[in-house]
């Protein structure tokens, strides 16, 4: 049985929960960007990792996005965490974010962000925001201005009162 959610704060050598479920999405156009990326992100979280390669026919930034909710919809997982590969990893390898995710009830709180600096794009969104705004637009192509529909669309849910929280979080 899956304990409850855990709200205090820890730094340190947080690892991801065994009863959170997720899975992470990295849209690769660049290779050695994406090499950069793996390489820092710890092995554990590989084993949870979609890679979705662009580099041969491009997608989209929001049609490879959709591809991991739409796992994540279809397997009942809590979240999906979205990854760029211009993303760059502290010690922790990228387990000190997944681990928020089991500190953040799904319902209540809807997106995870990382508040770093070097960090792109390094967010999770929880199953019920995708059942609730739906996937990422895809006529946004290849990139630019899917992030600003998603986010808005997701305010104006909060705005409703709807919505669940989004959130900053400090990683390394």
């Amino acid at each position: 049985e899956r304990p409850p959610f855990r709200r205090a704060r820890t730094r340190g050598a947080a690892r991801p929960s065994p009863f959170v479920t997720y899975l992470i999405v990295l849209p690769s156009i660049h290779p050695e960007s994406t090499e950069r990326c793996l390489a820092g992100l710890a092995d554990p979280l590989k084993d949870r990792l979609l890679l979705v390669d662009n580099t041969e026919a491009n997608r989209g930034l929001a049609a490879s996005w959709n591809l991991g909710a739409r796992r994540v919809l279809d397997e009942g997982l809590d979240w999906l965490v979205i990854l760029s590969a211009g993303t760059r990893f502290g010690p922790a390898g990228g387990e000190d974010f997944v681990a928020l995710l089991d500190r953040y009830d799904p319902t209540t709180t809807w997106v995870i962000e990382s508040d770093a600096p070097v960090n792109q794009h390094l967010m999770a969104w929880s199953r019920p925001m995708l059942e609730g705004v739906g996937l990422a637009d895809e006529n946004f192509w290849p990139i630019y201005g899917e992030d600003a529909d998603f986010s808005r669309r997701v305010h104006i849910a909060q705005a409703e009162g709807w919505g669940g929280a989004w959130v900053k979080e400090p990683v390394d």
